[in-house]
């Protein structure tokens, strides 16, 4: 009798371990399997993908800081589009259907939409869209960067610029940069071929952006917009591989 009371409470107890077992096992799964995490206040938006975290601006829509694991990269997008005094008019972000999230902000006069997407694999890209007509030579995107903390930058695999004392600036017509930081890589690449890429003299502190993206030939090199009713437009986009 004491016997099988003793199996009887065994028995009990390896099922109740193993259903906590199982649950937490499920839980794991799920944590893994939500995806992109987005948190929202006032000031930011910050969506975050396994060890990776993205933080915009609220009202402007911009990208301006980078986590990757531990390592907080202090890069930011300029508010200013270089080469054109554009306004902004609107920005608006959800999340796609895909699981993507999406932050879309409206220019006027070019660009006519920036839209960053963080897709579910915590891939990062940019698209730009605007009139062809109104493209300029230095019509582009600017970004700050921690600058003593810059290490070097590779344009299609070649060394240009070593360390934050090299003063030189200098344009590059590529569709691949590298920019690597103490902690940080971040490669950047393009669908439009022979997209300007510059960094600005590092030793003058001032308010311009150190880095820069302009595409004086998107409307050539970049894709066409399939809509009948602006036939104008043009788009490329920006992939930013941060590591």
């Amino acid at each position: 009798m004491i016997l099988h009371s003793l199996h009887i409470s065994f028995l009990s107890l390896f099922l109740t371990f193993s259903a906590q077992l199982n649950s937490h096992h499920l839980f794991d799964s799920m944590i893994r399997n939500e995806g992109i995490v987005v948190r929202e206040s006032t000031i930011d938006l910050q969506i975050r993908v396994g060890h990776k975290l993205y933080v915009f601006g609220k009202t402007s829509g911009n990208l301006e800081k980078v986590k990757i694991g531990m390592h907080v990269l202090e890069i930011s997008q300029s508010k200013e589009i270089p080469g054109l005094a554009s306004k902004l008019k609107k920005v608006e972000w959800k999340k796609q259907k895909d699981g993507s999230v999406t932050i879309s902000s409206q220019y006027d006069p070019w660009p006519n939409s920036l839209v960053w997407s963080v897709s579910s694999n915590g891939e990062l890209k940019l698209h730009i869209s605007g009139s062809a007509a109104l493209e300029k030579d230095l019509a582009g995107l600017g970004f700050f960067i921690p600058e003593h903390d810059l290490q070097e930058v590779r344009i299609n695999d070649q060394l240009i610029r070593q360390g934050f004392s090299d003063s030189l600036s200098t344009s590059y017509a590529t569709d691949k940069a590298q920019i690597d930081f103490s902690e940080v890589k971040l490669l950047v690449k393009s669908d439009a071929k022979g997209f300007q890429f510059m960094t600005k003299n590092l030793t003058v502190a001032n308010d311009t952006a150190d880095l820069f993206f302009y595409f004086p030939q998107l409307s050539s090199t970049g894709s066409k917009s399939s809509s009948s009713d602006s036939p104008s437009n043009s788009s490329t986009t920006l992939w930013f591989d941060f590591q």
